[in-house]
């Protein structure tokens, strides 16, 4: 009898074990599903986005190109027509999401009130832009942002002068001049923005910078140590003394974590001139995102992870419920996970030292804190 009951006894906490264990893995798996950019499936749906998104079209920012040219611009695994990054309206409007005069804000403070910035892998150069004209940014009187796409180029000095400039002259910022279109400023201009076309591995810059930054994970696309070094060596070289590097990376968490590849999928809602021939009565636009695909290859080895990225402009008709894909991009682009050792070793082996790691574009945000922390925020401080 006495066996029988130990018996009894040992199924009991065997069986509770397992339950646990089964939780423990339900909560991982969560936690990987949601991945670094799922979260912002519960942003969506936050008035921060619908402000932003209403802000953005106000600003005339957010225009659905009808035919892009071909782009000839040698960028690696990025360099044809079907490119996402030579759609720069639909990727600045999956990632319209973003507060970035927030983002601005602690930018500036953990980069020491910088008066001159270069953004790196710069896109739609939004940080510039927005660091250029908010009023709580005043520090800054110059940016310079930097990619290989001219598409991306394109539509950023199209944004800067058509929106931004309207945006300086509005708040108690000074207009700023566009040195791509103007040679020399005027009196009343105290700010400068420009955008080049350069290889942030091999900068030609003759300019100096109090801080640069490689934002949304924009890094990624160096995919060995010998880029990264590169990339920080370059950086390094137009940097004034004590200037800062912030890095802005997917949370380590997400790759320790990861049993299967991340899926990460939003709707971004649209709203599309009524002009456009290709929209019917009744119909309500979006841009579905999908950041990831569950088929996607992880090397182990090199930690490069083969993404997926769609992007598909649809509109669903309320009356007939029909949905109709206007525009669709996929592509597959090749994007390394880092640790935070991994950034810290190859940061001393460029000459500079990491002051500072946060969870998030977030001050108050730790990157240990188990619950916040959804990115890698390192701040580097050329020695």
């Amino acid at each position: 009898q006495k066996n029988k009951i130990v018996m009894l006894v040992y199924s009991f906490i065997s069986f509770n074990a397992i339950i646990i264990v089964a939780v423990k893995t339900l909560l991982l798996s969560s936690w990987h599903i949601i991945g670094h950019l799922g979260v912002v499936n519960a942003f969506a749906a936050s008035s921060d986005l619908r402000r932003g998104m209403a802000r953005r079209r106000n600003k005339g920012g957010f225009g659905v190109e009808k035919k892009e040219k071909e782009d000839t611009t040698n960028n690696n695994n990025n360099n044809n027509k079907d490119s996402i990054y030579s759609k720069p309206s639909l990727y600045d409007l999956a990632f319209g999401y973003r507060n970035y005069e927030e983002e601005v804000a602690f930018l500036v403070e953990a980069s020491g009130l910088p008066s001159r910035i270069l953004e790196l892998a710069a896109g739609p150069a939004r940080h510039s832009l927005t660091g250029l004209t908010w009023d709580g940014s005043p520090s800054i009187i110059h940016a310079t942002a930097v990619d290989i796409s001219e598409h991306m180029k394109e539509y950023a000095i199209d944004l800067a002068k058509n929106s931004y400039t309207a945006s300086s002259s509005s708040s108690s910022r000074p207009p700023f001049a566009i040195l791509n279109l103007e040679t020399k400023t005027t009196p009343t201009v105290q700010s400068t923005f420009q955008y080049v076309l350069q290889d942030m591995r091999h900068l030609q810059l003759t300019d100096t910078f109090d801080s640069a930054w490689i934002l949304l994970g924009s890094m990624q696309h160096l995919l060995t140590n010998t880029d990264v070094l590169q990339c920080f060596h370059s950086i390094y070289n137009v940097l004034t003394p004590n200037g800062t590097l912030i890095i802005e990376l997917p949370h380590p968490q997400e790759t320790f974590t990861m049993i299967e590849c991340t899926k990460n999928a939003w709707k971004v809602p649209l709203e599309i001139s009524e002009s456009d021939n290709s929209i019917e009565e009744g119909d309500v636009t979006s841009l579905n995102v999908q950041w990831g695909g569950e088929k996607d290859m992880l090397d182990p080895i090199a930690q490069v992870r083969n993404l997926t990225v769609l992007l598909e402009l649809v509109a669903e008709n309320t009356n007939t419920k029909k949905t109709t894909s206007i525009q669709k991009i996929s592509q597959v682009v090749p994007t390394r996970l880092f640790t935070a050792q991994e950034i810290d070793a190859l940061a001393r082996g460029s000459g500079f030292e990491v002051v500072a790691m946060y969870g998030a574009l977030d001050k108050d945000i730790s990157i240990h804190d188990p619950e916040l922390a959804y990115r890698m925020v390192c701040v580097l401080r050329k020695k």
